[in-house]
């Protein structure tokens, strides 16, 4: 697949600072042929010495330094005739003449006689003439026959080039029959000269000829020297006109347009009578300008008044636009013209480069038999853009013959009236010199509102030059009798090419195939192709050979790094000196694995997987260049299935796209896999798979997540390892189940989802199932719920008593509470709750308490009555896992303390304690960090000390108010163990048992 590319040009015109060395009308190489023109009396010219002598080919040649060249000439039968010449006096104008038929092409009007047989019409013909000199020289050709002539200047061939679009004139077509022409009738007509051999000629005819009758396009080829004649074919339509027919060669040509005998207009062709033959050398397209200036064209001292002299604007570009005067007066399309009267001198300006002829009207009414001075010729008009400001032109004359002892003698001129036109800048006027002598200013007339002006300037035979401050134009025409000729008087021929070069190709697998051309209508080809340096990136790039000035010059790039994009800059410059310049892009195949851009290497990455399993991996490409890139296949080494994308697919620049790649095997092993993308190209490996194929040997298995207080529990029993091929079957075993109860909940090829449901969570749960999977791997799977199997005192239940406590007021008892377990699995104890915490406390160095299934480990709890009251203190101790408790109840009962002593008379005094000395309470006991003390009914001092059991002073305690009657101490930095808290109040001092854990 090709792909066209989208190539990024920025143009534009470079003009040197140095005057350019552009072609004009010298020259050392010129090529010309002989249209044909109306030869009366033909029949008798080879008899007739004197009349030959007016059937003349004129050859006028000036030179501004002394020149040698040679005239070599072919006639219709191939021979070579040479004529050497040197002009010794630049001063006169050499002179070759010759008699003309032999050289003049051959068309279907053969002088009266209509001959479609003999015709040279398109058919390559050998007349041709070519003038070589070893100095620059102008030359000028008159086709001179009598009452029927013309002249024309003749393009060196350095001025030619391949494009040109003709200027003629009506046919004028009498039919005597309904498809035959009389004798007089005569054909709008043009010829092509080859200047290189193997010279390819297109030609597109804007009228029927013989061998387009429809129009279609003709190609011929063409040698050095050789001709093809174009002539309407009159069996057409009578009035049909080649004006703006293509012609297009591929070398340069010169081509010759015009008519062989026409009566200008031929609309009066009724009122008027006498003919003559145009003939102009086309200008190159590339030529032509927007701006002409029309100048009326001298009356002669008698033609009629009957007609006008004509202007035709020229196009060779669609929507032409045509101004006169600054009013648009027309919009013309490519190969027509538009045509006007001119009456008046104007400004001819067009939106697109165009070619302006002017045509003279016939001089002589019908009727009347009187011949007058003048009659039709046709004259191209020098764009304004190709004014020069010095020239060197001939007033041509011919004579007429007759014998005198039979000898053809002159006996008088043709041309009786010869006139200059001179378009010039206003304000250099003044400067304007013809011969060496200033012309009067009082001559010229301004041209509309422009600063340019014209004068119709009478001169003299021969060889004229004119100069002047500023570029200006010439007109050069001449009338004798029934006769007259008109040519372009000198230009200079500049490229006004007003495009530039084109730079297109496609590009196809990382290779650009391109094309830097300069081949439209009016182009003056390639002169130059280059890169711009250092714009290459990632390619190679390679200019095909070319011979300057080329219509195509053809390159060609390769990227290095395929996986990277490519660019570079290409300019191109035409013979105008406008540059193109290029940025050519190649996209490289910039689709790859996430993780990496341009390197060859594809990403490596494994899967373990069982037998004849599929398994499916997402895989992430992205497109890391900066075009879209279209992905027109994935595949893999082995064949795995791509299950997405779906190919085609564009993928955008900084985009990715997921790839799910799907595979199984059949039998055990390691296998490697690659996977590929394709561009319209080739691959590019961007995953490598290491797949561990291995055989299901592991039975299925149970799962249980996590219940935080195990009552109700999910149980799963699965079979989705990356190996497992699946359940077949599971069943609960009944026979297994302890405590609890187990439904189905779902189902599927991979697992089974079970609800149990504990009975009673002081008890262990056992369920189990059975489960067999699809490689055959059977499992009786069995699974235990914890319950809460702690008893307090060897006993189960939720809530036991423990026998009551008895100890004397004042002082503190701790006594054994046994833990038991009597489930399966170890029981761990982080917490344990006393409801009350006041009379009964549990010292927390204890915890954790861990108790292994089967064993009994004790609790040590302590109790510290306050006073005898005849009511029991109570407490609960609670014993907790993650969501229930067990509870003991605590008892414990005050006893009176007896103290006993002798008195001063040695009598024993015994006292019953039935409450201390204060209600001052110290909790908890053991104590971590901090120490409430409660102090009902007394204030208390704010400092507390603390002994050891020998009564040894270890710290001072600071008593903070903790609410009313309530104060909290610091015992972080008291170490564990057993101490007294001594605390003054105001009824004394305050001794309590303190231990710190």
């Amino acid at each position: 697949m090709k792909i066209v590319t989208t190539i990024f040009i920025w143009c534009c015109i470079v003009w040197s600072a140095v005057a350019q060395d552009f072609p004009d009308s010298k020259g050392t190489n010129f090529w010309f042929a002989v249209l044909p023109n109306f030869h009366n009396s033909l029949e008798i010219l080879p008899f007739d010495e004197a009349l030959q002598q007016e059937h003349q080919l004129y050859i006028l040649i000036s030179a501004d330094t002394i020149t040698n060249g040679v005239i070599t000439l072919r006639n219709d039968a191939g021979e070579v005739r040479t004529e050497p010449f040197t002009i010794t006096n630049p001063q006169e104008v050499y002179q070759f003449r010759t008699y003309t038929i032999p050289y003049e092409l051959v068309g279907w009007n053969q002088s009266g006689l209509i001959d479609y047989s003999a015709m040279q019409t398109e058919t390559v013909a050998e007349q041709s003439i070519h003038i070589s000199t070893d100095h620059e020289v102008t030359v000028y050709v008159a086709n001179q026959a009598p009452l029927t002539s013309e002249a024309f200047l003749v393009l060196p061939t350095d001025a030619l080039a391949e494009d040109y679009v003709v200027a003629s004139y009506k046919s004028d077509i009498d039919w005597i029959g309904p498809t035959t022409p009389s004798s007089n009738s005569t054909p709008s007509q043009f010829c092509v000269v080859a200047t290189e051999d193997g010279t390819d000629v297109t030609l597109l005819p804007s009228a029927a000829t013989f061998k387009s009758p429809n129009l279609e396009p003709q190609t011929i080829r063409l040698n050095k020297g050789q001709v093809y004649l174009v002539q309407v074919d009159p069996r057409v339509t009578s009035r049909s006109d080649l004006t703006g027919s293509l012609v297009r060669a591929s070398k340069p040509v010169a081509v010759f347009g015009g008519h062989q005998r026409a009566i200008v207009p031929l609309e009066q062709k009724k009122m008027l009578t006498s003919r003559d033959c145009l003939i102009e050398q086309m200008n190159p397209i590339r030529t032509w300008g927007k701006s002409a200036y029309a100048t009326p064209l001298a009356w002669s001292s008698n033609e009629v008044r009957t007609g006008e002299n004509l202007y035709r604007v020229i196009a060779a570009f669609d929507s032409t636009k045509v101004f006169i005067d600054g009013v648009q007066v027309a919009e013309i399309h490519a190969h027509s013209y538009y045509e006007g009267q001119l009456t008046a001198a104007m400004e001819l300006i067009t939106s697109k480069p165009s070619m302006v002829a002017l045509l003279k009207k016939t001089s002589s009414a019908s009727g009347v038999g009187l011949s007058n001075d003048g009659d039709p010729f046709m004259m191209l008009v020098p764009p304004a853009e190709q004014f020069m400001d010095k020239y060197r032109f001939v007033s041509i004359q011919a004579y007429r013959y007759v014998l005198i002892n039979n000898k053809p003698e002159p006996v008088s001129t043709v041309y009786t009236e010869q006139w200059l036109n001179v378009v010039i800048p206003t304000a250099a006027v003044p400067s304007l010199v013809i011969d060496g002598n200033p012309v009067n200013s009082r001559d010229f007339q301004q041209i509309g509102t422009t600063r340019f002006s014209y004068a119709q300037l009478r001169v003299t035979d021969g060889v004229h030059e004119a100069s002047a401050d500023e570029p200006f134009g010439i007109y050069v025409y001449g009338y004798g009798e029934a006769n007259s000729y008109g040519y372009i008087g000198g230009m200079a021929f500049r490229p006004l090419d007003v495009k530039p070069p084109v730079i297109y190709g496609t590009h196809q697998c990382g290779v650009f195939e391109g094309i830097a051309a300069d081949s439209s209508i009016g182009d003056t080809r390639i002169h130059s192709v280059q890169i711009v340096a250092g714009s290459e990136q990632n390619v190679n790039v390679s200019i095909a050979p070319y011979t300057p000035p080329a219509a195509s010059v053809q390159f060609s790039a390769t990227l290095i790094d395929p996986y990277a994009d490519g660019s570079f800059i290409l300019e191109a410059v035409d013979n105008a000196k406008q540059s193109a310049r290029s940025t050519v892009t190649i996209p490289g195949f910039t689709i790859s694995a996430i993780s990496v851009t341009n390197s060859p290497a594809p990403v490596d990455t494994s899967r373990i997987f069982a037998i004849g399993k599929y398994v499916c991996d997402t895989l992430w490409i992205h497109n890391y260049g900066v075009f879209p890139r279209t992905i027109f296949r994935i595949s893999s080494s082995l064949g795995s299935l791509i299950a997405q994308p779906e190919t085609p697919l564009e993928i955008q620049p900084g985009s990715r796209v997921a790839v799910v790649a799907c595979r199984k095997f059949d039998s055990a092993g390691l296998y490697s896999d690659t996977l590929f993308v394709w561009d319209s190209c080739s691959p590019r490996p961007v995953y490598r798979f290491v797949n561990d194929v291995r055989s299901d040997t592991e039975p299925p298995y149970t799962a249980r997540p996590g219940s935080p207080c195990n009552d109700t529990v999910i149980a799963v029993v699965g079979d989705d390892r990356l190996v497992d091929f699946g359940i077949q079957q599971s069943v609960i075993r009944t026979d297994l189940l302890v405590n609890c109860s187990v439904r189905l909940l779902d189902s599927s090829a991979l697992q089974y989802r079970y609800q149990v449901e504990v009975t009673d969570k002081r008890y262990d749960a056992i369920y189990g199932f059975e489960a067999t999977d699809s490689a055959g791997n059977r499992a009786v799977i069995v699974d235990t719920i914890p319950g809460f199997t702690i008893a307090l005192n060897n006993g189960p239940d939720w809530f036991s008593s423990n026998p009551p406590w008895s100890e004397e007021i004042g002082d503190m008892v701790c006594d054994t509470i046994w833990l038991s377990n009597y489930g399966l699995f170890p029981q761990v104890i982080t917490d344990i709750l006393l409801r009350v915490n006041i009379r009964f406390s549990v010292p927390q160095h204890q915890l954790p308490i861990s108790v292994y299934p089967g064993t009994s480990v004790p609790l040590l709890v302590c109790y510290q009555p306050a006073a005898v009251t005849g009511v029991p203190d109570a407490d609960t101790l609670e014993l907790f896992d993650e969501c229930i408790a067990k509870g003991i109840e605590l008892l414990g009962n005050g006893v009176p303390a007896y103290l006993s002593g002798s008195s001063r008379c040695d009598v024993t005094v015994t006292t019953k304690v039935i409450s201390p000395s204060s209600a001052v309470q110290v909790y908890p006991a053991p104590a971590d960090d901090h120490l409430h003390v409660f102090v009902p009914g007394s204030a208390v001092q704010t400092t507390a000390r603390v002994l050891d059991v020998t009564g040894a002073l270890i710290a001072m305690l600071t008593l903070q108010p903790d609410g009313e009657q309530r104060y909290l101490a610091d015992v972080s930095d008291l170490p564990g163990g057993l101490f007294l808290l001594q605390i003054t109040t105001n009824t004394g001092l305050v001794t309590k048992p303190l231990i710190i854990r």
